[in-house]
């Protein structure tokens, strides 16, 4: 999440922005829909993990942001990895297909 267009509001209306922002973000955390969030060193950018049950819940949730109209979201999605699950029923069916 790239924030930087907050930083063209005057002081005042950014520090309202970021007030809210802060108390939505404590309150997805606590819903487990922001599973995590790191800062970008150097940039008004950060990281997040999210939990939704899809894309339309995802959006729905950015869009709520106070500080969505002032950023720009880049989303990647994301699988669980068999090293998780244990299965790698995909792995065996592969190499017994290609015989």
């Amino acid at each position: 999440m790239d924030t930087a267009g907050v930083f063209a509001l005057p002081a005042e209306a950014r520090a309202e922005v970021v007030a809210r922002e802060q108390r939505a973000g404590l309150a997805l955390m606590k819903a487990g829909t922001l599973k995590s969030i790191w800062r970008v060193p150097g940039k008004h950018r950060n990281v997040g993990i999210w939990s939704a049950r899809d894309a339309d819940e995802l959006h729905t949730v950015l869009s709520s942001l106070p500080i969505f109209p002032y950023a720009s979201f880049d989303v990647t999605a994301l699988a669980t990895h068999p090293l998780i699950t244990g299965d790698y029923a995909f792995a065996r069916a592969g190499a017994s297909s290609a015989h």
